[in-house]
């Protein structure tokens, strides 16, 4: 069974998301960690790719460094909305994420929800 995926650095197109999300259920139903690093995620990326992550309800390591879903408020409140049923989850990595002023308002009180 698939328990780790690094998709670091392969320049995650929304099609390639699209494709991802596509795959079955069970696919994704052991995975523990995520790693999609230096791929360039912008918003319309991050609200596919919320899509996959509703299928790895076992993650515990999710890797999101260095993307840009940070220059928009609403890809924020995406990754928010994304990860907030994940009872499992030990590590959130946000590393060189460009965050707009709004994104850390909205950040801040969707976090206090």
């Amino acid at each position: 069974t698939l328990t780790s995926l690094n998709l670091s650095s392969t320049v995650m197109t929304e099609a390639a998301i699209e494709k991802l999300s596509e795959a079955p259920d069970f696919a994704f139903a052991s995975l523990t960690e995520l790693s999609l690093t230096h791929n360039n995620i912008d918003f319309s990326g991050m609200r596919r790719l919320s899509d996959v992550l509703g299928k790895c309800m076992d993650l515990r390591s999710i890797n999101l460094s260095n993307n840009r879903f940070g220059e928009s408020a609403d890809g924020m409140l995406c990754l928010k909305n994304s990860l907030e049923y994940f009872t499992n989850l030990q590590r959130l990595s946000l590393n060189s994420i460009s965050f707009k002023p709004v994104s850390h308002d909205i950040l801040a009180a969707t976090i206090k929800d």
